[in-house]
């Protein structure tokens, strides 16, 4: 055959083909080495694929719905607690806010009433005694005051007459001659005391204070009978008379509890510019005015403390009703609260006179401690831009400063009344009397304002939030560090089964191509649906490899019927096999190795095998050849199957070829080990293309294995072969003509005696020729058979 430009083009590029493959054995290739190696391959190939990386993702996820499972409950039982503490707190200073308020309406409606009964006890005795005013004194008014002052909480109850220019006179010589009722009245005062001491079991009564101030206005120097309406200077070293013509006046006629010195009498209180206009609007209005409060100071500064006030303070607490508790004054504030005093019940009555008291502040807040009562501020203001706050705690009020003092935080929790409003919304006929007057709010009106502190609230959040959530918190440490030991468990149990299935899978990747392991798992799969559930494995992909070893126990791979059943009982299903109607078999042994091997050690023999089946195998997996199997120092192998390649005779050529080049360079690699005389060795290549039964043979030690006769003639092939020569049968020779590899070809002289075959016509194939066209027939190599290798 001529051979034309495009045939050298394709013979150049079957020797590039072959040339990409070839193969050295300079580096020795352990069969131990390449079984580790497929087992790496199969394990990686387990470990990444999908049904792991799922797993892997949903053990993240898992310990991450762990994690901020902890973290919610943690935070949600954390603010439940600290929200119950919280409510609960709130709830506890509801409820003693509204009691505080409530207390104070009250205490400031009894204090209305109380004074309010003794106004009217001041009209009525004078309507009964046909006195009139201002020429009225109350008999026993220490008796009657002291009445008022316990029922108010006072420091004080004073009577003071409204006396005008033109009634001065007679009043003053009225006074005068009942200047003697005085000493009676402050004798009667200073005994009572003592017999209720006695009654009350105190051994001793408070002695009356010889030298005080009150204001500005010196007692011990003024122990005598003043006869005229005065006041005191500003310095409060002497006594101002009134002049004529500056009336109206208010001078203090009677005191409970009664002074030690008639010099208080006859003051007049519209003289004082603090008191004025409070009384101006009394006067105008008939209401009771409640004024500015004073001694407003700051308890941290000293220097803002006014002596003689405190004096005056401590001199009533010390013969009043509080003598036997009295506490040291704090110049913390007071206000004055004015009643009036009508001439008559009638439509058409006038004021006469003022009944004065002061609301004590502190005092008035006592009433409200108790022991639940922890951490309350309370804020007055009034309309005379005063604020003044107190803070209560259990058994004490302390006054705090004159500011609102409260903690902003606590804005939306106040408490907050106004006093005249609700004294003038109570009223009614359950709660007053016929007499009562209106609290006036034109001139100072109070509000009250309750606010909780940080000293309540700490009362009430404690570290249970805190404790509680730690031991959940805890238990989810303990409960995560559990699912970790598992899981750390469950991945070397993994492992464990995971190389064993990536050993066993190299061994079904060894004996079977990919399309029959295929089949093979998809028997197993069919036929464990069959089956109940019981013991199946979650991990998809090792139970394959899982199942493989239990269907060999059936099938006869691994080491026969392990567990006892009868293997043919195994066998159900289609046979595994398939008919490839074009495929090349190879078959290679050493010439030679009977000889050699017999003079060897075990180890040596073997050293050789694995270093030249290894490279072999190599050859065969870079070049898409199949490896049916090796027997004893015969290796087999084929193409066109289990997948279909239209050159497989070509492909198979060149796998030939480059197998005699491997034995040449793996004997000279290993002739220092192994002897000279390994050199000594050869291969004799035999091969036949055509119509081959492929399939697993199942039973006892099953494989992947090939039958026909193709597979025998291509066994002939090889027997009847020479030394480091590849010889073909006519089927092959055509392949390769077919695809333009005639040039290969070497027609052997003579013909060939095959057993069960008769003559046959068989080539020598030189992938490296450059002959002509046509095959050659003059060969040197003489027919004949080979040796009994």
């Amino acid at each position: 055959m001529g051979k034309s430009d495009a045939d050298d083009s394709a013979c150049d590029g079957d020797r590039a083909s072959l040339s990409d493959h070839d193969v050295t054995a300079e580096q020795p290739f352990e069969l131990h080495n390449r079984s580790s190696h497929s087992r790496h391959d199969e394990k990686q190939k387990l470990l990444d694929s999908n049904v792991n990386r799922r797993t892997r993702t949903m053990r993240v996820v898992a310990f991450g719905v762990l994690i901020l499972s902890a973290a919610t409950v943690c935070s949600i039982v954390y603010h439940y607690i600290r929200s119950s503490e919280k409510q609960h707190f709130e709830e506890t200073f509801d409820s003693q806010a509204a009691r505080i308020l409530e207390l104070f309406h009250q205490s400031v409606d009894a204090r209305l009433q109380a004074i309010d009964s003794l106004s009217t006890a001041i009209t009525t005795f004078a309507a009964a005694s046909g006195s009139t005013f201002p020429n009225v004194t109350i008999p026993s008014f220490e008796m009657l005051g002291c009445n008022s002052r316990i029922l108010t909480g006072s420091l004080y109850i004073m009577f003071a007459l409204l006396i005008t220019d033109q009634n001065r006179a007679g009043w003053e010589a009225y006074a005068e001659q009942k200047q003697g009722q005085f000493y009676e009245t402050s004798s009667l005062d200073v005994a009572q005391r003592q017999r209720q001491d006695v009654r009350l079991g105190h051994n001793k009564t408070p002695a009356l204070p010889t030298d005080f101030e009150i204001g500005d206005f010196d007692i011990a120097m003024q122990f005598q009978f003043i006869p005229s309406i005065h006041r005191t200077n500003p310095g409060g070293s002497e006594i101002m008379v009134e002049p004529q013509g500056t009336g109206p006046y208010l001078p203090i006629w009677q005191v409970s509890p009664v002074l030690p010195t008639p010099a208080v009498l006859k003051i007049n209180l519209l003289a004082y510019s603090y008191l004025r206009g409070s009384l101006e609007t009394l006067l105008a209005t008939q209401h009771a005015v409640i004024e500015e409060a004073s001694e407003l100071k700051d308890p941290n500064k000293q220097s803002d403390f006014n002596e003689g006030t405190a004096e005056s303070v401590e001199v009533f607490l010390g013969i009043g009703q509080f003598r036997h508790d009295k506490e040291e004054y704090r110049g913390d504030p007071i206000s004055p609260f004015h009643y009036p005093v009508f001439d008559n019940f009638g439509e058409d009555r006038k004021v006469v006179g003022v009944v004065a008291t002061v609301i004590y502040w502190r005092l008035h807040f006592s009433t409200a401690l108790s022991d639940e009562v922890k951490g309350i501020t309370c804020v007055i203001e009034n309309t005379l831009n005063q604020t003044f706050s107190f803070e209560l705690a259990q058994n004490d009020v302390v006054y705090v400063g004159k500011r609102d003092t409260h903690e902003s935080k606590y804005d939306g929790m106040v408490f907050e009344a106004d006093i005249a409003d609700y004294i003038n919304a109570t009223k009614s006929a359950a709660t007053r009397s016929y007499t009562s007057v209106e609290l006036d709010r034109a001139f100072s009106n109070y509000k009250i304002r309750v606010y909780p502190t940080s000293d309540m609230e700490d009362e009430f959040l404690t570290y249970n939030p805190i404790l509680f959530s730690g031991a959940i918190l805890i238990v989810f440490i303990f409960t995560s560090a559990v699912f970790i030991i598992y899981d750390c468990m469950v991945e070397r149990r993994q492992q464990v089964v995971v190389d064993k299935a990536a050993k066993s899978g190299a061994v079904v990747s060894s004996l079977f191509p990919e399309s029959v392991q295929a089949r093979l798992y998809q028997e197993h799969d069919a036929q464990n649906q069959s089956k109940s559930q019981q013991g199946k494995t979650n991990l998809f992909t090792i139970s394959k490899f899982d199942g493989f070893h239990t269907m060999n126990k059936g099938h006869g791979v691994g080491g026969g019927d392990g567990d006892g059943r009868d293997p043919s009982k195994a066998l159900k299903g289609a046979p595994i096999a398939d008919k490839f109607e074009n495929a090349s078999i190879l078959f290679a042994d050493l010439v030679g190795f009977t000889q050699w091997s017999s003079s060897r050690k075990a180890e040596d023999v073997f050293h050789l095998l694995e270093q030249m089946y290894g490279a072999f195998d190599r050859l065969a997996r870079e070049m898409n050849v199949f490896k049916v199997e090796t027997i004893g120092d015969c290796y087999l192998a084929a193409t066109g199957l289990p997948n279909p390649q239209p050159k497989h005779a070509v492909i198979m050529c060149q796998f030939a070829s480059g197998c005699l080049k491997l034995i040449e360079s793996t004997l000279r690699n290993l002739m220092d080990d192994l002897g000279t005389d390994t050199m000594d060795l050869g291969l004799r290549v035999g091969m036949h293309s055509g119509e081959v039964t492929a399939g697993v043979l199942r039973g006892e030690k099953s494989r992947f294995q090939v039958f026909g006769d193709t597979v025998n003639t291509a066994s002939r092939m090889e027997s009847s072969s020479v030394r480091n020569r590849i010889q073909c049968s006519q089927s092959v020779a055509d392949e390769l003509i077919l695809h333009d590899r005639a040039h290969w070809l070497e027609v052997r002289k003579g013909m060939i005696s095959a057993k069960g075959k008769g003559q046959m016509q068989t080539y020598f194939v030189n992938v490296h020729a450059n002959a002509p066209s046509t095959p050659r027939t003059d060969g040197t190599v003489d027919s004949g058979t080979s040796a009994d290798e």
